[in-house]
């Protein structure tokens, strides 16, 4: 029975050999059947830029932190930057995952994926303060916020917050 199995599994891995040998490298994969991701950024050069743009807006987030309360104008901009700077992540992450993918084998592409998820935790780190200082605000306040038509775009973000107030720790309990 041992043989018969060893036997099996060579064959086996054989066959799943050949297959693999018959898959073709990106460059001979027709143009119409890849993923077009000069769409999210023409080049590297541009996603380099990008990346260094991001990461200095995400050293400078903290500077918004304290500053909600003040005014409708401090939420309405912490927003607008938080949502910019996330829009920024996302894209260096998901360029640098599908280059990944198209060739794992790349180094480059390894490294570039490594580091937008190092830039994605950076980001998720910095910005942690942000739910819950919104939830330190009263009610009253994010609902005036939301009923103004610039915070359209953040009016079911901040309702939902408003929503699971109870169920989110403070700012000093997160720590």
């Amino acid at each position: 029975v041992f043989l018969y199995n060893k036997q099996y599994w060579k064959i086996k891995k054989d066959l799943i050999m050949k297959e693999v040998a018959k898959l073709p490298v990106r460059n001979d994969v027709p143009a119409h059947l890849r993923w077009k991701t000069e769409d999210i950024f023409a080049d590297f050069k541009s996603w380099e830029k990008t990346f260094s743009a991001t990461q200095s807006k995400i050293n400078i987030f903290s500077q918004f932190q304290g500053s909600l309360s003040g005014s409708i104008d401090n939420l309405y901009k912490t927003l607008n930057f938080y949502t910019g700077t996330a829009q920024a992540v996302e894209k260096l992450f998901f360029f640098a995952h599908l280059k990944k993918d198209e060739d794992n084998g790349n180094s480059e592409y390894q490294g570039m994926l490594d580091r937008a998820q190092g830039l994605l935790i950076k980001f998720e780190t910095e910005s942690a303060w942000l739910i819950p200082e919104i939830l330190s605000l009263p009610s009253a306040y994010l609902k005036q916020a939301s009923s103004q038509k610039r915070f359209a775009d953040y009016r079911h973000f901040l309702g939902n917050l408003l929503r699971k107030k109870s169920h989110v720790l403070t700012s000093q309990e997160e720590k």
